[in-house]
């Protein structure tokens, strides 16, 4: 179920989609009482197991300081989570305003986003995202690198739950 701009889910009103309709789960922006931005994520109930399985890898993550859950609840025939919202754009909309970057800026942005791919590799057991594309990877305004989207995450040895319902 998609969610109305403007709509009051609990203290949060939401503001503006951020994921496309086509995706497992869907993201919002929604702003507290004051005014602090955070992310929304829906996902349907009978797609639950994917919900379940980010929230176990972001809880791991959590311990490593990548990122962190905030409230997780029940919406509609819908479960949800809350996360912090950071400011950006993704590398794919970038490319889509500004063109491609040069050599020396993808290393950069890589020499950046090599650390986070290190710490997910020494979490016990390791973690693969599975999907490291343009459109998961966020730059903030000082060029700062942040992974998104860790929906068919899986730890090492371990079938992505999204794989194992579509095979």
């Amino acid at each position: 179920m998609e969610l109305r701009i403007d709509e009051q889910i609990g203290i949060y009103t939401v503001k503006k989609k951020l994921s496309s309709s086509h995706s497992i789960a869907l993201s919002y922006l929604v702003r507290d009482p004051e005014q602090t931005p955070w992310i929304l994520k829906t996902i349907k109930n009978d797609q639950i197991e994917h919900l379940f399985h980010e929230i176990e890898i972001l809880r791991l993550l959590e311990k490593s300081g990548l990122t962190n859950i905030i409230s997780l609840g029940q919406l509609y025939e819908s479960r949800f989570l809350i996360r912090p919202y950071q400011e950006g754009k993704t590398l794919d909309t970038y490319c889509q305003e500004v063109g491609c970057f040069s050599e020396e800026h993808i290393r950069k942005i890589l020499g950046k986003l090599v650390p986070i791919l290190l710490q997910l590799q020494r979490n016990i057991p390791p973690i693969i995202h599975n999907e490291i594309q343009p459109q998961n990877i966020l730059l903030n305004e000082t060029e700062d690198v942040f992974l998104l989207d860790f929906t068919t995450a899986c730890h090492i040895g371990e079938e992505p739950v999204f794989a194992a319902r579509h095979s």
